[in-house]
């Protein structure tokens, strides 16, 4: 057997004194006529628990050298590594990424297995002695066939492989589901937000000035209404800065 098989595997800019002509913003923001996100969706704990089997010293070494030689990563380059961070809520190729390492890594594993598994069966076909057993229907007969069946069925390292390589491909993935999740309420408390005075508004980020100028200018109750129920407002919420744009 070979060695692979030996070893378990603000963007604010400043501003005068003066109200910012919020018709003039608004006309040439009209692409800011974006709807609110979807609620956040839950993301249940996934409850499997730890079932892998008890390991002896020298099965934690093979686990260890296969882990070691079998599933290794490389190191990103800087150029990645800047793109990585560059765009972190490209969550469509880090979850095809850890998809298609979690499907290699269960290649290795199952190829390992199968091969080690043969080696094994030809181990024992090779060495079997009939001579050597004792009488069909005495009682050290019984337990050989006992111990050898319960040999044959015990949890190895092979189970304790595998739910080690589900369970790290379930860590990372819920990982990723709960950047998504902070990420969507982030977004969903900006849409929330609305200023409550001139200069509160004036250190807002750009999208937020833009969704409280668009209601600011709108000329009837009945389109401020949608807008209130589109982006979950109330009246008493937009009321100090509405009166105070009105009043200017």
């Amino acid at each position: 057997m070979d060695s692979e098989t030996q070893i378990m595997d603000s963007d604010s800019q400043p501003m005068d004194d003066s109200w910012p002509e919020a018709e003039n913003m608004v006309s040439e923001l009209d692409y800011y006529d974006e709807e609110p996100p979807s609620p956040t969706p839950s993301f249940p704990p996934s409850g499997t628990g730890d079932r892998r089997p008890q390991l002896t010293l020298v099965d934690q070494q093979r686990l260890s050298l296969y882990i070691l030689t079998q599933r290794d990563r490389p190191i990103s380059s800087l150029e990645t590594m800047k793109k990585f961070v560059e765009s972190p809520d490209n969550v469509e190729s880090r979850v095809e990424e850890l998809n298609e390492q979690y499907s290699e890594d269960l290649d290795k594993l199952y190829t390992a297995l199968a091969e080690e598994y043969m080696d094994e069966e030809d181990d024992r076909y090779y060495s079997f002695d009939a001579n050597e057993l004792p009488d069909k229907d005495s009682q050290a007969s019984n337990a050989y066939w006992t111990k050898r069946d319960k040999d044959s069925d015990a949890p190895t390292v092979w189970d304790y492989a595998v739910e080690h390589t589900m369970s790290t491909y379930r860590t990372r993935m819920e990982e990723i589901r709960r950047q998504v999740a902070t990420r969507e309420m982030d977004e969903r408390m900006a849409i929330l937000d609305f200023p409550q005075s001139t200069e509160e508004y004036r250190q807002k980020p750009k999208d937020i000035q833009h969704r409280a100028a668009r209601f600011l200018v709108l000329e009837s109750d009945e389109e401020r209404e949608k807008m209130l129920v589109a982006f979950d407002w109330t009246w008493s919420q937009v009321a100090p800065l509405k009166d105070e744009f009105q009043a200017n």
